[in-house]
């Protein structure tokens, strides 16, 4: 079931190139990394303009923490001193921005981003003051599934400014943030994890806006 709700949103996303075309004849591709506290991120995708708005789909690499200390696993400090659960996911997302012209070449694009997770695997790490008595342990497999869901749903916001090199090929930079709608956990604490940080990207555009 699961495998079967990712290969719909995938075809979902795969489609809609052709519905934006067949609106703007227009589309672009880009590539994007990021980094930051709350995780790290690999994406690519594509664009499909519709007037100052657009729309995006693409497949990202990511990771995600969470930090709260509502943490409930048998591993050395699970009781006491510091502790964070980090994720590893392949995510499906999907964003609507809205380009604001800033001059012939600059332009400001706040966005706003839904998606669907496969979580591959969690970390888990404890600690004592200054780093004393760390543990870290990785948990996959079966051990993943006894704890974890393995599909989570996003939401998530960013802000964005592009400058454009030319006609066809534009630099952006800009901070962003997710945050899981539903627990991770399949029971005991709530634990909903976050990404968010600072990145950039290249993006081109095959046929002009």
């Amino acid at each position: 079931m699961k495998l079967r709700f990712l290969f719909l949103l995938a075809t979902i996303c795969c489609a809609m190139p052709a519905m934006a075309q067949n609106e703007q004849n227009a589309w672009s591709v880009l590539a994007a990394g990021a980094f930051g506290r709350f995780g790290n991120e690999v994406q690519v995708g594509a664009e499909f303009p519709i007037g100052r708005f657009s729309l995006g789909a693409g497949l990202s690499y990511l990771g995600s923490v969470h930090l709260k200390d509502t943490i409930d696993l048998p591993y050395p400090n699970s009781n006491k001193y510091f502790k964070e659960l980090g994720f590893r996911h392949l995510m499906l997302p999907v964003t609507l921005a809205y380009r604001m012209p800033m001059g012939r070449r600059f332009a400001f694009i706040p966005m706003l981003s839904a998606g669907v997770s496969y979580n591959i695997r969690a970390r888990y790490s404890s600690w004592t003051d200054q780093y004393q008595n760390y543990f870290e342990r990785n948990i996959s497999g079966n051990e993943y599934d006894g704890y974890f869901r393995r599909i989570s749903l996003w939401a998530g916001a960013a802000v964005r400014v592009s400058y454009k090199l030319s006609e066809r090929v534009s630099i952006f930079a800009g901070v962003h943030g997710r945050y899981m709608l539903l627990p991770v956990s399949k029971s005991g604490p709530s634990i909903r994890a976050g990404n968010g940080g600072i990145g950039g990207g290249l993006q081109y555009q095959f046929i002009n806006y």
